[in-house]
């Protein structure tokens, strides 16, 4: 109900209560009807649909991001990795300003002063540091700053916050929308040529190991899809398989989907079918691990019913010491997916049909493999032959004098 008051100048102030109950004025009148007629107006209209605080965007920003964030639905790797980010990096900054004092120009500044934070390290790692510091005070310690690529997904998470708070009409825009980022280096992929992957597969020697970088070089699976790969996927007689399922390390379970969302139909090369053939078969009528959704119809190609391999502990435990004994030089698990690409650009697969063989959602991810692809050398210098093949040199006409030799067609 609207009411008024008097004020010690005489004058009437209009009076009402929103309807999360809050009381707010209407404004001050000489008379007290024009007063509450000002506030029963005010109050009809906070009550009518689509009406918003007008103090909303007073709330500080950590307590709308706490709100927003239970609304969020990401994959669980998604959301450990984005939660550290948040907890580490945006709350510390941005938790009690207010949306309404968050600016571009603040924004700006934040982005730069990000760029220029050390990277977090471990306790390990600090007590290294205190060692070396106490033992020598002038020692030099070698810091490592955020990466172009993380300062890009703290920024762009701060600004997802800021645009669910327009779609909210918390705000009336996003004050770090498109805000300029760092851009990130030059990729350090690395590709593997087929005489460097034979080598390190010679220095594997469990079949389980070899099945493992086949399906990841040879069919572009990423280790999570290898892992969850299930013997009713493959087709030997077809020479395809489905990529479908995936294995979640922070959900410790099978995921329905690859990452993308969508399943993919990959052909296998009769060497890695082979390979495959050579893994003992388990018959069983699952994988004994837990499904997020759907029914299990088989077990698993290249893993039973126990704990799922980690990939940082087989990278540290079989990768890496392979990797030395082969001697083809730095290369991480990953670099075998790349390696697939690159043997498919350069024999002449079109990057629209790299991207759907990878699961990208966008050929635009694919384009880093593009270059792959130019003009090969030869082709270069076959069109940069000898100019002078063909020619007979020595049948001059220019002055007996002269350096300069003229050539002749024969």
């Amino acid at each position: 109900m609207a009411w008024t008051e008097v004020l010690p100048s005489g004058k009437y102030r209009a009076l009402y209560r929103d309807p999360n109950g809050k009381r707010r004025s209407a404004g001050t009148f000489d008379h007290k009807r024009r007063a509450l007629n000002a506030a029963s107006a005010a109050e009809q209209e906070s009550r009518s649909r689509g009406w918003q605080d007008p103090d909303a965007a007073d709330r500080p920003w950590g307590e709308w991001a706490t709100e927003w964030w239970e609304t969020r639905k990401v994959e669980p790797t998604t959301m450990a990795s984005e939660t550290y980010l948040l907890e580490s990096y945006l709350m510390p900054k941005w938790g009690t300003v207010p949306l309404a004092e968050i600016t571009r120009h603040r924004g700006r500044a934040w982005v730069t002063e990000l760029s220029k934070t050390e990277r977090r390290i471990s306790a390990a790692e600090e007590a290294k540091r205190k060692k070396a510091l106490a033992e020598d005070p002038t020692a030099k310690i070698q810091r490592h700053y955020l990466a172009a690529s993380s300062v890009q997904r703290i920024a762009g998470l701060f600004s997802a916050s800021l645009n669910a708070a327009v779609d909210a009409e918390v705000l009336p825009a996003n004050p770090v929308f498109r805000l300029k980022l760092p851009s990130r280096p030059p990729a350090g992929e690395r590709f593997l040529t087929h005489a460097e992957f034979a080598s390190l597969t010679e220095e594997f020697w469990d079949a389980f190991d070899v099945a493992a970088i086949a399906l990841m070089a040879g069919c572009g699976l990423r280790w999570g899809e290898a892992m969850g790969l299930h013997r009713h996927r493959m087709d030997r007689e077809r020479g395809w398989l489905r990529v479908v399922e995936t294995w979640d390390p922070k959900a410790n379970q099978i995921k329905a989907y690859p990452k993308g969302k969508k399943a993919r139909d990959v052909p296998v090369p009769g060497w890695v079918g082979d390979i495959l053939d050579r893994l003992p078969i388990l018959p069983a009528a699952d994988c004994g691990h837990v499904h997020a959704a759907g029914r299990c119809r088989s077990n698993l190609v290249l893993h039973g019913a126990g704990d799922m391999t980690d990939v940082n502990n087989w990278r540290k435990r079989v990768w890496a010491p392979a990797l030395g004994r082969a001697k083809i030089g730095h290369a991480r698990p990953h670099d075998l997916r790349h390696t697939y690409a690159s043997w498919l650009v350069q024999n002449g697969v079109s990057i629209e049909e790299v991207a759907r063989l990878l699961g990208h959602a966008s050929s635009v991810v694919t384009q880093r493999y593009a270059h792959l692809a130019d003009t090969p050398k030869d082709s270069v210098l076959t069109a940069l032959g000898d100019p002078f093949r063909g020619a007979i040199v020595g049948q001059s006409d220019t002055p007996g004098d002269s350096q300069s030799v003229r050539a002749v067609p024969a």
